[in-house]
């Protein structure tokens, strides 16, 4: 992908494990970068060497919510979609839970 295409990014999930080492490496290329998290399992620890860097921004939201998508996503040039709820104890103590976050999740980010 060119970079003429990566210049402002959102990161689902980029509180998480994951999804802040992207975070990192996207600020470190010159991106300017929002991390969209709902910090259930994701922590703004993960994100304390860059939540001062001036092209970043930390938005608190939830992927179940379509229309906070919609206006996040709104003048953004790629999303990179790391937000899922995670671990088999989470996924054994509400299985419904987790499948529904995790495909109507995904659902809304590529509708939005």
């Amino acid at each position: 992908m060119g970079r003429k295409y990566m210049n402002r990014v959102l990161v689902t999930g980029g509180a998480g494990f994951i999804g802040s080492h992207l975070v990192e490496r996207l600020l470190s290329v010159g991106c300017h970068v929002t991390v969209f998290d709902n910090f259930s399992s994701g922590s703004i620890e993960n994100l304390a060497s860059v939540k001062s860097h001036p092209r970043i921004r930390i938005v608190k939201g939830d992927i179940m919510d379509l229309n906070t998508l919609n206006e996040e996503f709104r003048d953004v040039d790629t999303v990179f979609h790391m937000a899922a709820v995670v671990g088999v104890k989470k996924y054994v103590e509400n299985p419904l839970k987790v499948l529904l976050v995790n495909s109507f999740g995904t659902y809304n980010v590529l509708e939005a």
